[in-house]
């Protein structure tokens, strides 16, 4: 059975992390570590905090940078900072912000789209991780069924819901 939590997407705390590492990658496209204290300061966390769900985490890989502790993302923490930057600029731009170079310029909708974008990675979490086993399950199957065939319904409905859920 697959873990639950694993299913359900990065903490708030991971998100935050992984949005300011995927913003230098997205300024260089390399993906350096980034110190842990310097982290820290950027988000105001102290360190006293927990940070298990940082450090089990399948977004962020937890290296050394010389002696200090450093953050960098994984190969899916790329991915998911790629996700959610397309649909931030997305919602950006479907509220009518104004850009100069790239960058967006009015914070108000450039807030909007975040919190847009944050909804719509929550929804595609939820409903894009389906086990692989359960995507690639056969609609049609040779059984003693109705003349030899059946139809699996769920399989079906699983087909169709993720057609029209990446569609949008």
């Amino acid at each position: 059975m697959e873990n639950l939590i694993t299913n359900l997407g990065p903490s708030r705390r991971e998100i935050s992390i992984i949005e300011l590492l995927h913003e230098e990658y997205r300024k260089t496209r390399q993906n350096k570590p980034k110190p842990a204290k310097d982290i820290f300061k950027l988000l105001n966390i102290s360190d006293v905090e927990d940070f298990g769900t940082v450090n089990e985490s399948k977004y962020i890989e937890r290296t050394l940078e010389g002696t200090q502790d450093a953050f960098k993302l994984s190969t899916e923490g790329v991915i998911y900072g790629d996700t959610f930057w397309d649909l931030l600029k997305r919602g950006y731009e479907e509220f009518g912000g104004a850009t100069r170079s790239g960058e967006m310029l009015n914070r108000d909708k450039q807030t909007r789209a975040e919190t847009w974008a944050r909804e719509q990675m929550k929804v595609r979490g939820v409903q894009g991780q389906m086990r692989v086993s359960e995507s690639n399950e056969e609609i049609f199957k040779l059984s003693p069924e109705i003349h030899g065939m059946g139809v699996n319904l769920k399989a079906l409905w699983n087909k169709i819901r993720t057609f029209f859920i990446t569609k949008k």
